[in-house]
């Protein structure tokens, strides 16, 4: 049944592994937002069961019924819009050199579930069985990921110097991008060879 908690969804990386599964939740009455994982406490509230694309379920600790939440459909759609109509937020000075305004960066991330449903993030597996990067796949032509010289196929392994190696650390691109610094840099593989991608953000 749909809950009545505070809750709402912002997004969701699903993984093979339900396990490593990760939803970002928004507790509303404290204006946080929280990651959590299958059998994560969800504020106290509620125990996650089960993580889907756009839909998370979990027993309420009070009533100890079955509930969820998902994403709206026009969560999905209200900022796909605009995003492929703007031009010119992103300067590319080189193949792997971009610069960027923050009042561009603030609009362009404004919206999470969005940008979740913009792309898809596959984690790619190591011979030892742990994540070595996150592959992009499905990247919607004019998304932020193509603005920032992403392309389909691109694995992306570090941020800041910060390996990737969970679906909790693959939020840490959106994390740098809304975090204030003037300069990030993505680490990815691209076929096979290893790249940095930097922004200059003023």
């Amino acid at each position: 049944m749909p809950s009545s908690l505070p809750l709402q969804l912002v997004g969701t990386i699903v993984h093979g592994n339900p396990a490593r599964s990760v939803a970002t939740i928004l507790v509303r009455n404290k204006n946080e937002q929280i990651p959590v994982k299958v059998e994560g406490d969800l504020d106290g509230m509620a125990v996650i069961t089960k993580i889907e694309r756009a839909k998370v379920i979990f027993r309420n600790n009070a009533t100890r019924a079955l509930e969820y939440i998902e994403m709206k459909d026009d969560s999905k759609i209200s900022f796909g819009a605009p995003v492929a109509k703007q031009n010119g937020e992103v300067m590319q000075k080189s193949e792997t050199e971009f610069e960027l305004k923050r009042d561009d960066v603030n609009k362009l991330t404004q919206n999470l579930p969005a940008l979740l449903q913009d792309a898809r993030a596959v984690p790619r597996m190591g011979p030892n069985g742990t994540i070595e990067c996150f592959s992009l796949a499905d990247i919607r032509e004019g998304s932020i990921y193509t603005k920032l010289g992403l392309k389909r196929g691109d694995c992306i392994k570090s941020v800041n110097g910060e390996k990737i190696d969970s679906p909790g650390k693959a939020m840490d691109m959106y994390n740098a991008l809304r975090s204030g610094s003037s300069q990030i840099q993505i680490g990815i593989d691209r076929g096979g060879r290893d790249e940095n991608m930097n922004y200059s953000i003023q």
